[in-house]
């Protein structure tokens, strides 16, 4: 997978965000994709038909700083969306990435994971994360984390958890995946384009789908701090069982 083109080149990584009617928050998930102390990195946001100012507020938080960009096209769902960004960047940068569009990460985040994913023959690295609310309080404390740490492995018949050092596999994957959102995986842009990037067919588990398909005959490595703060509010939100506390 890794060719000598790519391990001469120097590292970056590329970042495409999906953003429809994400006015609310799309400014913050740029702000921590800006504050990366691993500072390698171009990011493009697709404002995908919003009819709110999601491309307004987009713009505003990427202004003066070159690496990122913001694009505008009809609605075409986040699959679409993914697929076009990554077309941008695919021949441009070592990593790619796919963050949602309410997601934040810890400003080292890039940094160890591509620490984690230099550090041996592996297609990638991921990490964990931690579910917040509207405002960014925690809420669940712990829970996503150890869905996160929870892997198993079929090993010999009934699934077993798997070691928290080994890396993520194929095997642990299509036996309970537990990385989730995308925005918690950096893979190698060769990887993507080998297997032709995320399938506009599929409508739920599309993220899961495409992770499958990476890891099929490649390994994950995995950092086991928690790398990544934020996530999956918007989600949260949907649904009145969990919905979170205002902010502090």
């Amino acid at each position: 997978m890794t060719n000598a083109a790519e391990l001469s080149a120097p590292v970056s990584v590329g970042i495409v965000i999906p953003a429809h009617n994400a006015e609310q928050y799309v400014a913050e998930t740029i702000r921590s994709i800006a504050c990366q102390t691993f500072g390698s990195f171009e990011c493009v946001v697709i404002d995908d038909g919003s009819t709110d100012d999601t491309r307004r507020v987009a713009e505003t938080a990427c202004a003066g700083d070159e690496r990122f960009t913001v694009l505008s096209q009809p609605n075409k769902g986040v699959v679409a969306s993914r697929n076009r960004g990554m077309k941008l960047l695919l021949d441009r940068h070592t990593y790619l990435c796919f963050m949602d569009c309410d997601d934040v990460w810890h400003c080292d985040a890039l940094e160890r994971l591509v620490g984690a994913a230099e550090s041996g023959p592996f297609i990638g690295a991921h990490a964990y994360g931690r579910f917040v609310g509207p405002e960014g309080t925690p809420l669940l404390e712990g829970i996503f984390e150890a869905i996160g740490r929870a892997r198993r492995h079929p090993g010999r018949g009934w699934p077993a958890r798997w070691p928290s050092s080994a890396p993520t596999t194929f095997a642990t994957i299509v036996t309970g995946s537990t990385v989730f959102p995308p925005g918690l995986i950096i893979a190698r842009a060769s990887a993507y384009a080998a297997v032709d990037g995320f399938d506009e067919r599929v409508r739920l588990a599309e993220d899961w789908d495409v992770l499958v398909r990476l890891c099929r005959g490649f390994d994950h490595q995995r950092r086991r701090e928690v790398l990544r703060g934020g996530g999956l509010d918007a989600r949260l939100r949907r649904d009145q069982r969990l919905r979170g506390p205002a902010r502090q």
